[in-house]
């Protein structure tokens, strides 16, 4: 088994000032470039995880790493080799009470594909006790999007 670690923003400003409560100058100017994720501390061999999973709803809030990750790749844009992996999802959770998925499954694999994940996971759609009532409906669509990718 492997163990991949949501990758949702969570990185901090090395140059934070806590005497004064206040983030650095270089936080301020661009902090997709100049915070530190927890491998940029620790080093990519001493991080106890084998992966990062990065969820598109997630990557495309962040208009910047967004269009950096289409340009580059999701390697480049984590400041990740190629020999870490990455996996994508699409984010049910952040769609969960929409009627449907936002993503299409054939667009979702070619979106997998064009940034270089290593793994891709298929558009489901999420059976939550609030949507009880639709879980058949939910289901159906989750298996019919496996199936069509």
């Amino acid at each position: 088994m492997k163990y991949f670690i949501p990758e949702w923003n969570d990185r901090v400003d090395p140059g934070y000032d806590f005497i004064n409560d206040a983030h650095s100058s270089e936080h301020r100017l661009d902090p997709f470039r100049n915070d530190a994720y927890i491998w940029d501390i620790f080093g990519v061999d001493k991080v106890p995880i084998d992966g990062v999973l990065v969820s598109r709803i997630t990557l495309e809030q962040d208009k910047k790493k967004y269009q950096f990750a289409l340009n580059e790749g999701i390697h480049k844009a984590l400041r990740l080799p190629q020999n870490f992996e990455i996996m994508g999802d699409c984010g049910a959770f952040g769609y969960v009470d929409e009627e449907k998925p936002r993503y299409d499954p054939l667009e979702t694999l070619e979106y997998y594909s064009k940034l270089g994940f290593n793994y891709g996971v298929t558009v489901d759609h999420l059976v939550v006790p609030k949507h009880e009532r639709y879980k058949d409906y939910r289901m159906k669509i989750t298996f019919e999007n496996a199936v069509k990718s």
